[in-house]
């Protein structure tokens, strides 16, 4: 199972982001985040990243997991601002950070 979402801001394409479900439904990624260069800042990634846990953790998903190219501090900082921690990678990785937010039980 797949989420897509397309923002806009002022009417204009401002930003996307996907995420996709394990299988068996344990685990959930967010993909493919991306935010226009004039929408940063204008709280767009924020509502993508709360858009994807909203939507991982109402199928249930224990986890949601996601991967930053190394040297994004502002995707780190995004990501982190949403419960997200960094999680080693296996091997050696310094051009990616693998982040994982565990799901909030009620």
């Amino acid at each position: 199972m797949s989420l897509n979402v397309l923002a806009d801001l002022d009417g204009v394409p401002a930003g996307m982001v996907s995420g996709h479900l394990s299988e068996r439904g344990d685990r959930a990624e967010l993909l493919s985040m991306w935010v226009a260069p004039s929408a940063r800042g204008r709280g767009v990634g924020d509502a993508l990243v709360r858009a994807v846990v909203r939507w991982s953790e109402g199928r249930g998903a224990g986890e949601l997991a996601l991967r930053v190219a190394g040297g994004n501090q502002h995707a780190l900082a995004l990501y982190q601002r949403h419960g997200f921690v960094e999680r080693p990678l296996s091997g050696p990785s310094e051009c990616e950070h693998e982040m994982v937010r565990e799901a909030h039980r009620a």
